[in-house]
């Protein structure tokens, strides 16, 4: 893949995905693992909410993969390091929160 960098305001608004993403994954997580802070209906708030987000993420990594013409490899992902705005592959070793 050749080197592909985004653009400040692409790089802003990947981190307010990512950050709105990362809090629902622990707002998700406590609410499985800690039956005292336990609620069902904010549970499904935060999956509903997950989801979303999640599908905004998909979004802006589609509009990348078109506007730059790059596309991913199986067992790869697109990852952006912020520091540099450099997107690259990097192997799939994560596993996604299934909701």
């Amino acid at each position: 893949m050749r080197d592909v960098y985004l653009s400040d305001s692409e790089v802003a608004e990947f981190k307010t995905v990512n950050e709105k993403r990362n809090a629902l994954r622990s707002l998700v997580f406590v609410c499985e693992n800690n039956p005292l802070v336990y609620n069902q209906s904010l549970y499904n708030k935060f999956i509903e909410d997950y989801r979303n987000v999640e599908e905004q993420y998909n979004n802006l990594w589609q509009a990348v993969s078109e506007k730059y013409g790059i596309e991913e490899v199986p067992g790869y992902i697109f990852n952006l390091e912020f520091s540099t705005k450099k997107v690259s592959l990097v192997p799939n070793t994560n596993e996604e929160v299934v909701v």
